[in-house]
């Protein structure tokens, strides 16, 4: 990339702007340095994992905004509830297709799913399961839990 950045990158600023500004100046709000902590932690939380090569820098990215918003201890349990329900996703897509299973099927740093076949019986390359996914579930989750109990 030539030094631009991406319009992802600009939008998960933007939220983590939006989520500390709220935090601070809002009657409910959580204060400035819960939502600090919630953008270093989601930051910290897949840095490790993006270095190594496996994971996206969007979902480093998203974590971070989503980070800023929930505060730490929300994001934890947001990251925990992600976690599990990738590990479900991966096994399933690892039971429905049993002839992807192995390391040469899981080249890129996302789980591969095989797209069906078009009719002429081609196979198309694998389409990838990002973190993203799992992480807005468990998001709307920790969401749903906390105005459900009156915390936000």
């Amino acid at each position: 990339m030539s030094g631009r950045r991406s319009s992802f990158a600009r939008q998960c600023e933007a939220i983590r702007s939006m989520g500390l500004i709220y935090h601070t100046l809002a009657p409910t709000g959580w204060g400035p340095w819960v939502s600090l902590a919630g953008f270093g932690v989601g930051f910290a939380l897949l840095l490790l994992p993006w270095l190594s090569g496996g994971g996206g820098m969007g979902d480093v990215k998203l974590l971070a905004a989503l980070g800023a918003w929930l505060g730490a201890r929300c994001l934890l349990i947001a990251f925990g509830l992600s976690a599990v329900i990738a590990a479900a996703m991966a096994l399933v897509a690892l039971v429905r297709h049993p002839h992807e299973q192995g390391a040469a099927a899981h080249d890129g740093p996302h789980l591969r799913i095989p797209r069906p076949a078009r009719r002429s019986g081609r196979r198309h390359r694998p389409r990838g399961l990002p973190f993203a996914v799992p992480m807005a579930v468990g998001t709307y989750a920790v969401l749903t839990w906390l105005v459900a109990r009156g915390g936000m």
